[in-house]
């Protein structure tokens, strides 16, 4: 998978979803700083004399972000596996704009959308196409304004990995090969 070739790269440290079921927590942490930034705000109780640091505020944001990956001092690029998706409810656009001009998006999805909606476990769910073709619309939109690299499945090539190195800056090494973890749609 795109996560195992990515994790290969000695710069590189990606998590898988960050929830537990309907959970989400990137979800919850920008709810966070919403209500201490809401705080402020409040015209009685003992929040009233509260005065949130908005930067800092964010600062620790990206911290807490950056501390859920393996720690490792060579890692430069941190993140997370499927940011936009029909259970997270997440503001994608505001949780970049965090980042700022660090911020790169790696854009991995399906470019045939029926094949996908007839493997693996979304063969077992109802409105499958549908849902997908709205879940890439929103990939799409919700990352339009930062750098993003697309990587749809059947464009995956050791080309096209190398390309991504690139766009990341990375030149200090190569694939040679591509991984294939979910063999004859299996997992």
């Amino acid at each position: 998978t795109i996560l195992d070739m990515l994790n290969a790269v000695p710069l590189i440290s990606i998590s898988g979803e960050i929830g537990v079921k309907k959970f989400s927590l990137l979800q919850r942490l920008m709810t966070s700083l919403d209500v201490s930034m809401a705080l402020e705000r409040e015209p009685l109780g003992s929040a009233y004399y509260a005065k949130p640091q908005e930067e800092l505020l964010k600062g620790h944001v990206r911290g807490w972000l950056r501390d859920l990956m393996p720690s490792d001092a060579s890692r430069r690029y941190y993140g997370f596996k499927e940011l936009v998706g029909p259970r997270h409810g997440l503001d994608v656009p505001r949780l970049l704009e965090l980042f700022g001009s660090s911020v790169r998006v790696v854009r991995n999805y399906r470019k045939d959308i029926n094949s996908q909606a007839q493997s693996g476990f979304y063969q077992y769910t109802k409105n499958t196409f549908n849902k997908l073709v709205n879940i890439t619309a929103l990939l799409m939109k919700q990352t339009q304004h930062v750098p993003c690299f697309d990587l749809p499945l059947e464009s995956f090539s050791v080309q096209n990995f190398n390309r991504l190195l690139s766009f990341l800056n990375i030149y200090n090494c190569s694939f040679t090969r591509i991984v294939h973890a979910h063999a004859h749609g299996t997992y």
